[in-house]
């Protein structure tokens, strides 16, 4: 019973930041909808629809590039820590390669809104949304591999800490773009997908600045060698995701 009260306290401990972040970047969206209500209810409504669109859409990435944390923890807990960049070198080159079918899906937001009969005010301000987001893409596949990374390594703090970072960052920069302050034009909904994709870019930024000099992962030496991304890797971790 000792031993399980043990490792029960452990996988607390690792999950509850993992859940904390979570949070932090539903709050994200949160920060979004009151955001664009202050502005008027069309524009809340066009970012919920974007919203709706946008989280399938990029879930499907982070479903895939999560296969990740048991790879990277089975190599740790061997001691193959030399093996795990190799992986995250391959889940980057995925992450550019499923960030393609999901640009796809944001680009024919007009086509989906078409099918929903959606006002052509709320309609553009969605459309708006989703074509500010187009690059935050990359940028969000990018950290999601790296939180793979980290989390794999038992070091869960980093992305939990950066994930409420980017919620406080993202405060302000809504309220730039949104309302047009400090010299930026007033984009009302249309500002919450701007403001959204810098942070994510900063967020990315932030963990590849942590895990570049971190103590504590020198010894994966994540890129003194780069190794050429292999299909066989990219359904490895398709197969380890949906199954």
């Amino acid at each position: 019973m000792h031993r399980y009260k043990k490792e029960a306290k452990s996988l607390i401990k690792l999950a509850t930041p993992v859940l904390i972040a979570s949070v932090a970047q539903t709050g994200m969206g949160v920060v979004d909808t009151i955001m664009a209500g202050g502005v008027s209810a069309t524009d809340m409504a066009a970012v919920a629809i974007a919203s709706s669109i946008w989280l399938p859409s990029i879930l499907f990435g982070i479903g895939i590039l999560l296969a990740l944390v048991p790879i990277v923890a089975q190599l740790n807990g061997r001691g193959h820590q030399h093996k795990i960049a190799n992986e995250i070198q391959q889940g980057g080159a995925l992450a550019v390669f499923i960030g393609f079918p999901i640009a796809l899906v944001l680009l024919q937001t007009k086509n989906i809104l078409g099918m929903m009969d959606v006002d052509a005010k709320m309609a553009e301000i969605t459309i708006g949304y989703m074509h500010a987001m187009l690059p935050a893409i990359p940028a969000f596949l990018f950290f999601q591999t790296l939180r793979s990374f980290t989390d794999g390594m038992s070091l869960t703090k980093p992305a939990m800490v950066i994930g409420f970072l980017g919620l406080l960052i993202n405060i302000p920069l809504n309220y730039i773009f949104v309302y047009g302050k400090l010299g930026a034009p007033a984009l009302g909904g249309m500002g919450c997908g701007v403001a959204t994709a810098i942070v994510y870019w900063v967020m990315f930024g932030m963990l590849l600045f942590f895990t570049l000099t971190s103590k504590k992962l020198e010894k994966v030496g994540l890129f003194k060698t780069w190794h050429k991304p292999k299909l066989q890797a990219k359904s490895a971790y398709s197969n380890s995701a949906y199954q």
